[in-house]
């Protein structure tokens, strides 16, 4: 079972009534391995349960920019929780012997598809032993808009040679890593 692939299951929310939480405890209790993707270090909350059942869970934290000011240009509604934040939580995740990743999109062309950006997320990934999953930006009417008004009226160009060079690199570079 997957928590989190639409909506994310640690919104503010979550701190007070726990929803998430009860939903990991009754599929953790009846055998169902449960993968849990977010943005929000709000998952450490749950390390105890997550400790308990390392062996049928996996955390993904979603990280698109480790750059401060470059995540509040494009994360302004997701829940809040800074780039290092998310960095803090899949470390602790990952010592604590969960089963980590990251999702490292979407990619978009002059945001976050720079070497150095890619580079400090492979770094992450190696340090914590998790895998890196990557898409880039895919188009939809009314994220065009909104990404048009954040990038000041520039074309946000989704994939072609651009995307094919990037996403080749980090394949190789994450093979380096041993990924």
């Amino acid at each position: 079972m997957a928590l989190g692939t639409i909506t994310d299951p640690y919104q503010a929310v979550e701190a007070k009534f726990r929803l998430s939480r009860g939903c990991e405890e009754v599929l953790l209790r009846n055998g169902f391995y449960t993968t849990i993707q977010t943005k929000s270090p709000l998952v450490l909350r749950d390390l105890d349960l997550l400790k308990a059942h390392r062996d049928m869970v996996d955390v993904g934290l979603t990280i698109t920019t480790l750059d401060m000011e470059a995540a509040l240009r494009v994360e302004r509604k997701t829940p809040p929780s800074p780039p290092e934040a998310r960095a803090r939580a899949l470390r602790e995740l990952a010592r604590n012997g969960i089963r980590t990743w990251i999702f490292y999109g979407p990619i978009i062309r002059g945001y976050n598809d720079s070497r150095e950006e890619a580079e400090r997320i492979i770094g992450l990934a190696a340090e914590t032993n998790s895998e890196i999953f990557f898409d880039r930006y895919n188009r939809h009417r009314l994220s065009d808009m909104e990404m048009s008004r954040v990038f000041g009226g520039l074309s946000v160009e989704p994939g072609g040679k651009w995307y094919s060079e990037i996403s080749s690199w980090i394949v190789e570079r994450c093979r380096r890593e041993g990924g």
